[in-house]
């Protein structure tokens, strides 16, 4: 007699296609595997292939961390084992399988990373790229790749799946032959605002979102709600928003209320703790209507059971590089066509449903048909020094589905040549080689590998960069008494130098509450995402070790004393100099320092969430800052307030070619930097005074040139 799980397994659309799929893997070495949302491609695909192809051993890569966990977890249910055993999953700093694992589930960066000691990936010999539609930056990289390995491995199984997908372009890329799943779609009717468009909604859409929320639970027949917005602050703001409206409720005027008594909200984003995640999973009372709110997650990695109608904000926070300021930003833009269509298809798993577009018809008509591959809005940092570490020079011509700007790889090599990881040649360092081997950004190893050779406080620079690495560990409490509360909490951990050591006092109480959980609650920090901070730490100080860069601690006190910020704010102006940011007299906005000197005229505001604001606005005048994001204005996020003698000798590395003086800065560049030649090793004796005249030089230089070239676009 079959259980309800394998009853459910078999009711799946991709079941009754289980032996031509087998068969059409064991035929053909890639094959792009196209399913309708809740075909079961991603749970099913997997086991058929342990299930019918002797001794696989198969990877799953998924785009999200909580996609890759969710997934595994699902799986090692349904076959019955233990997670770690046979299923198991894998990403950034955290591991759980065994020599027993036969599937694994991945993000595409982990497997990525995998490639720099075995480009070949030889420990699987069964890949499935999952969610391939959304086109990541690390997904991209893996195509390449792996069409390369499956020529030298004729033994290489590469599966490509997805709900929505430009077939033709895979095709082409991979000369690869589609197998197309149906997926089990009931009917969704799509509802329209009459004339609201984009530039209207941009700045509402967070109230519109509760007000349509309230109208589905007044008016609409039971089933639950997923509202789609585009960052935690928002989900907070629109969750306080909607129990406050609840609470005035009077069911009476609820049109279903015998069958609609009663409401519950649940938050998801990737920073939510575990149990929260969960929550949304579980079964909601007879009479009690689950509303969802969630980012972007919600679209393809996470499935939540028993939503029949969507509210859909039109936009996700979707993060985006200028090459010519040299700013990472996180903005808030219209989602394209395919995702919207995505999102509607939420409405119709279990039964027909309903989509409600905040926007209107002629908006959806302007939307870009498909998203635009994150390897074309992203800087590409990271991934040029992946593909040089692996051994592939010429970055411009590696096999890509769709290739880069042109721009943002020499914008890419300039940024790592600033860092000191290539030299002039574009070839890889010896610390360019060290900064590839660190899981994190090259901006974050470059300040740890600094911490420890220059001014001793690696200690507390793995806590920081740890911390940099997670997402945001802050809680946004929903009441506003909770709210004052919260605020009061931060006060004690407040530094007047700014975010990065403010973290740093966090981490320290929380180490001497003994990792409390109870701790994050009183003082609204979120346990999971603090946990997750503590075990890259570990990671980070086992790497530091590995490449014998000493473990330094400045003191053990919680609080930092003012007489340790020092070393810390310059460890970390040697991977954030080029964010160097300079405030304008008596007002509160701030020009970016490189690309003021290129004649560029950004200007940018202090996060209201940044302890910077806490201090007197005058005792401002250079900052530092992680990334900039911006929903009304470009607000710089994660700030610390800096000395420019700090980021002085630094900049005789910025190349700017607006001026034409490349030839003149070579010479210049190998008097300042001892890590140009190899003969000097790794020590950076940047504040050295033997320094200090090549400087004046290179400032006497900059200005005339300056000069030059407002000379030349006033005449034009």
């Amino acid at each position: 007699m079959k259980n309800k799980m394998q009853e459910q397994r078999e009711s799946l659309p991709i079941f009754p296609f289980k032996q031509d799929l087998i068969a059409a893997i064991r035929e053909y070495q890639i094959l792009v595997v196209v399913g309708d949302t809740g075909s079961g491609k991603t749970t099913q695909l997997p086991q058929y292939i342990l299930e019918g192809i002797p001794n696989a051993i198969v990877a799953v890569t998924q785009p999200r961390r909580i996609a890759a966990i969710s997934a595994a977890y699902r799986v090692a249910e349904e076959t019955g084992t233990k997670i770690g055993d046979l299923v198991g999953y894998s990403i950034r700093f955290e591991k759980v399988a065994s020599k027993n694992t036969k599937l694994q589930f991945l993000t595409d960066g982990t497997l990525l990373r995998t490639c720099t000691t075995d480009p070949l990936i030889s420990q699987f010999n069964c890949i499935m790229l999952d969610e391939s539609h959304e086109r990541s930056l690390d997904t991209d990289v893996l195509f390449g790749l792996l069409k390369r390995a499956c020529k030298q491995r004729p033994e290489l199984k590469v599966i490509i799946m997805s709900a929505t997908l430009d077939i033709e372009k895979f095709q082409d890329f991979f000369d690869a032959p589609v197998f197309s799943v149906p997926g089990r779609m009931f009917e969704v009717d799509v509802l329209w605002q009459k004339t609201i468009k984009f530039q209207t909604l941009k700045t509402t859409f967070v109230q519109r979102c509760v007000e349509t929320v309230m109208h589905i639970h007044k008016t609409e027949e039971p089933g639950d709600v997923l509202v789609f917005l585009t960052g935690q602050q928002e989900i907070e703001r629109c969750a306080k928003n909607i129990l406050d409206l609840h609470k005035e409720l009077n069911y009476n005027l609820v049109r279903h209320r015998d069958s609609v008594k009663d409401m519950v909200v649940y938050p998801i984003y990737s920073s939510l703790e575990t149990l929260q995640q969960k929550a949304i999973f579980e079964k909601t009372p007879k009479g009690v209507r689950k509303i969802v709110l969630a980012t972007n997650i919600a679209q393809t990695s996470v499935t939540v059971p028993g939503i029949r109608y969507v509210v859909d904000c039109g936009f996700v926070k979707q993060k985006m590089y200028d090459h010519k300021t040299h700013m990472d930003a996180l903005l808030v833009v219209p989602i394209s066509q395919a995702a919207a269509t995505q999102r509607a298809g939420r409405a119709g798993r279990t039964e027909n449903g309903k989509v409600y577009r905040l926007y209107c018809k002629e908006a959806f008509q302007e939307m870009s048909p498909t998203t635009v591959p994150e390897i074309q809005r992203s800087s590409l940092l990271g991934t040029i020094l992946y593909l040089l570490k692996i051994g592939i020079k010429d970055v411009l011509n590696f096999d890509f589905i769709d290739a880069p700007d042109p721009e943002l790889v020499q914008t890419g090599l300039k940024q790592l040549f600033y860092l000191g990881a290539v030299d002039k040649e574009n070839r890889l360092t010896h610390l360019g080689k060290i900064m590839s081997d660190f899981p994190v950004s090259p901006f974050l190893s470059r300040c740890l590998i600094s911490s420890s050779q220059d001014f001793q406080c690696s200690d507390e620079m793995c806590t920081i960069v740890a911390l940099l690495s997670v997402e945001d560990f802050y809680i946004q409490p929903r009441s506003e008494k909770d709210q004052a509360l919260a605020e009061e909490k931060r006060q004690e951990f407040y530094d007047s130098s700014g975010d990065h050591v403010t973290f740093l006092n966090i981490y320290n109480a929380w180490r001497d509450s003994g990792y409390s959980q109870d701790w994050c609650r009183d003082n609204f920090f979120h346990y999971r995402a603090l946990n997750v901070a503590k075990n890259i730490r570990s990671q980070l100080l086992s790497a530091m070790k590995q490449h014998k860069l000493e473990i330094y601690s400045l003191t053990h006190k919680q609080k930092i004393p003012p007489s340790c910020r020092q070393p810390i704010l310059k460890s970390l102006c040697s991977g954030f100099y080029m964010n160097t940011v300079k405030k304008q007299k008596g007002k509160t906005v701030f020009y970016p320092y490189i690309a003021s000197l290129e004649g560029q005229s950004t200007l940018l505001f202090l996060s209201p969430q940044s302890s910077l604001t806490k201090i007197d606005q005058d005792r401002l005048d250079w900052v530092i800052f992680n990334d900039v994001q911006f929903v009304t204005r470009p607000n710089m996020r994660i700030t610390s307030r800096i000395d420019f003698e700090m980021v002085k000798v630094l900049f005789g590395r910025v190349d700017i070619k607006h001026h034409k003086m490349e030839e003149e800065f070579q010479t210049i560049r190998e008097v300042i930097d001892p890590m140009h030649n190899e003969e000097h090793g790794l020590r950076n004796e940047v504040h050295s005074n033997q320094v200090e005249r090549p400087v004046d030089l290179v400032e006497l230089k900059r200005k005339s040139a300056r000069e030059r070239f407002l000379e030349r676009k006033k005449q034009k």
